[in-house]
C-alpha cells in the first residue's frame, strides 16, 4: 500500500513538472508566433507604403508629361490639365461606385491572410 502511495506521488511529482514545462513551450511557441505575425506584417505594410509612393510618383509625373503633351496637341496647356483631371475624375467615380466590391474584397483577403497564417 505504501508503495501505491509513493508511486502516486512520483507520478503526480513527473505530472506536474511535464505540465510546467508543456506550459514553457507553448508560452515559447505562442511568443514567437506573435513575433512572425508581427513582422511579417510590418514587412508587408512597409513594402506596400513603399510600392504605393513609386507609383504615386511615378503617376504624378506622367499625368503631368500627359498633360503637356495634350496641351501641345491642342494648343492650350489648360485643356490638357483639365483632360486628364477629367481622367482622374472618371477613375473617381468608377471606385466610389465599387467601394462595396472593393471592401469586400480587401476584408476578405485581410481574413484570409490573417486566419491562415
Amino acid at each position: 500500500m505504501k508503495q501505491t502511495v509513493t508511486d502516486i506521488k512520483e507520478t503526480i511529482s513527473e505530472s506536474s513538472e511535464l505540465g510546467v514545462l508543456y506550459a514553457r513551450q507553448e508560452l515559447e511557441h505562442m511568443q514567437l508566433k506573435l513575433f512572425y505575425k508581427i513582422a511579417s506584417h510590418t514587412s508587408g505594410t512597409t513594402k506596400k507604403v513603399v510600392f504605393g509612393l513609386l507609383i504615386l510618383m511615378t503617376m504624378a509625373f506622367s499625368s503631368i508629361a500627359l498633360a503637356l503633351y495634350l496641351g501641345t496637341l491642342l494648343d492650350s496647356n489648360a485643356l490638357g490639365f483639365l483632360l486628364v483631371s477629367g481622367v482622374y475624375i472618371l477613375l473617381f467615380v468608377t471606385a466610389f461606385l465599387l467601394r462595396r466590391k472593393i471592401e469586400k474584397y480587401i476584408i476578405n483577403e485581410l481574413a484570409q491572410n490573417f486566419f491562415s497564417s
